[in-house]
């Protein structure tokens, strides 16, 4: 039986030199305190934001699983979401980079409230100022593919002139711009490129034409020629992103008396009463 004892006490040593360099390791990693990593995950995420993330009653530490006890989010028109009770399950294989990621998360409560529409008037995006070029692109555009390099280029041609985007021009005719499609006022009437392989179709470019038509403003779906450009009295742009953003200024002359004009006030109006609707 000595034998045994000997032998347990050989691979008790044996394991004690890894396991003592590994706690060696582990005393020499400085991993950040867990308050202090929060806080720097919570700045990066919400730099330059208008949100707030507030934190209360964290217990644990790096590297073991921390448990918060309230967590809120917070904007300009108050908190719409708090969060209580909140488990952290950390990724391990990150702490020798002296980062840690969030692997899963746990919460006893999670309420999420809408923050309140604000109904103070809401002033129209700043005009910007268009260049028309020529469109390098193939003959499909009404085709939403990655193949976007025309598009790239003609887009930084408009930047290189001082421009904020590039209206194209094809057979005579301007069709829409490089991320966006175009509307122009002529006469009181609106007009618009009609859907089809010259233009590719946007959901802001079919909400305008359904509000404006609802509300008895005529408009028209054909192609804008040059000459009728050239004499509109105002144009805009249209994109999911960008929404409606009135042009002023094209191939560095002004557009109509050179503000942003009555019909594109109006139908912003229309457009801002329909997405606040729509948001509740």
């Amino acid at each position: 039986m000595i034998w045994l004892g000997r032998l347990f006490a050989f691979v008790v040593a044996l394991l004690a030199v890894p396991l003592g360099l590994v706690l060696l390791l582990l005393a020499a990693i400085q991993l950040p305190p867990v308050q202090d990593y929060l806080a720097d995950a919570a700045h990066r995420l919400t730099a330059g934001s208008d949100y707030e993330v507030g934190i209360t009653g964290l217990r644990g530490s790096l590297p073991f699983a921390p448990a918060i006890q309230g967590l809120s989010i917070a904007d300009r028109e108050g908190v719409w979401l708090e969060a209580e009770d909140l488990h952290l399950d950390l990724a391990w294989t990150e702490l020798f980079r002296g980062r840690v990621h969030v692997r899963d998360l746990s919460a006893g409560r999670i309420a999420v409230a809408r923050a309140p529409v604000s109904t103070a008037p809401e002033p129209p995006p700043e005009p910007i100022a268009a260049i028309t070029v020529p469109d390098i692109r193939w003959a499909r555009c009404d085709i939403k593919s990655t193949a976007l390099l025309g598009n790239v280029l003609m887009t930084q041609q408009a930047l290189d002139a001082g421009a904020r985007e590039a209206l194209l021009v094809r057979e005579g005719c301007v069709w829409e711009g490089a991320s966006s499609n175009l509307f122009a006022v002529h006469g009181g009437v609106l007009y618009t490129a009609p859907k089809g392989r010259y233009i590719l179709g946007g959901i802001t470019r079919d909400l305008i034409v359904e509000l404006v038509r609802q509300h008895g403003l005529e408009c028209r779906e054909m192609a804008l020629s040059t000459a009728l450009m050239a004499s509109a009295s105002e144009l805009w742009i249209s994109s999911s992103t960008r929404e409606m953003v009135p042009v002023t200024t094209l191939d560095g002359r002004q557009v109509g008396d050179g503000g942003i004009g009555p019909v594109y006030r109006q139908v912003w109006s229309w457009y801002r009463a329909f997405r606040q609707q729509f948001a509740g």
